[in-house]
């Protein structure tokens, strides 16, 4: 019945807090099958049982890399277990009650690590991350293991702004999560539309409508734009606009070509690309270009 464990537990200051975010425990625990988990060897605010389960007054964001269990939570139903597997992160909310634990013939390794602050807190009131969605099926993935043995070290070895480095590695666990989640829930006709699709705003940058977009990829207008925005972030119009703007930035930085060519080439009329282009980024395209003309020329001297 061998488990072992690692476990730092890390000190913070004030200054630390003006951060935004700062970690409190990074760990990990591995055990075989049979062997009792959760484990007793937590300090007693970290302590919990199978049907007791806990309320941390932190985050905590887990990734398990061997094994299969179960996690319920308050916002789930204390009595609706959500199966977990090798490769899913969760991540464990303040305050609210929360449990998990391995299949009694399931061996169990997890990594962890803990953290609070300002900049988390943000995220759950802006709905970013949320407690009826604490489970993301992320995969195996080498550099997610190698990011939280990365947090281990720091905490080992505690040297000057470790604390600052540590916070960045959980903010970027995190969007790694978030990353990965969406990514893998996305099946592979959805990804090959969405890059289907991408491909054409390239290609047709100047004429290309939202409408017409779905009608390429061969799928009704209003399903495309809900699955669309789901996987960018973006409703294909408000992407359409972001690329040709990138574009412009491209012309006017590496081209000679006029602003009224440029506005052109996009599928701009002359005037609503220069009201457009200084909504965007607070200059005209001219200004814009003699600004980054001025910079590049700094930089080569």
């Amino acid at each position: 019945m061998k488990e072992s464990k690692t476990i730092e537990y890390i000190t913070i200051n004030q200054n630390d807090r003006l951060w935004g975010m700062v970690v409190n425990s990074v760990g990990y625990q591995s055990k075989e099958a049979h062997a009792d988990h959760p484990s007793g060897l937590h300090p007693k605010k970290y302590m919990f049982t199978k049907k007791g389960g806990r309320v941390l007054p932190e985050f905590q964001i887990l990734y398990l890399t061997r094994g299969e269990g179960v996690f319920f939570c308050e916002s789930l139903g204390r009595e609706n277990p959500i199966r977990v597997k090798e490769g899913d992160m969760f991540i464990l909310f303040p305050g609210e009650w929360h449990s998990y634990y391995a299949d009694e013939d399931s061996p169990w390794d997890e990594f962890w690590i803990g953290f609070e602050g300002m900049t988390p807190t943000k995220w759950v009131e802006n709905g970013l991350i949320s407690p009826s969605h604490p489970i993301f099926h992320v995969g195996m993935m080498e550099n997610v293991i190698s990011t939280y043995e990365r947090a281990i070290q720091l905490s080992k070895t505690q040297k000057t702004g470790y604390q600052q480095m540590l916070s960045s590695i959980a903010n970027y666990l995190v969007a790694m999560a978030l990353y990965y989640n969406a990514n893998n829930d996305s099946s592979e006709t959805t990804r090959d539309f969405i890059t289907k699709a991408k491909l054409i705003i390239s290609e047709e940058i100047a004429t290309i409508s939202p409408e017409s977009l779905a009608r390429k990829v061969g799928i009704g207008y209003s399903k495309f734009r809900k699955i669309f925005k789901s996987y960018t972030g973006f409703s294909p119009g408000q992407y359409i606009y972001e690329i040709k703007m990138l574009k412009a930035k491209e012309l006017l930085d590496t081209t000679d070509l006029s602003v009224k060519s440029i506005a052109i080439e996009l599928g701009f009329g002359s005037d609503y690309f220069v009201t457009a282009f200084k909504n965007k980024t607070g200059y005209k395209p001219g200004e814009y270009r003699r600004i980054s003309l001025s910079r590049n020329r700094y930089v080569r001297e």
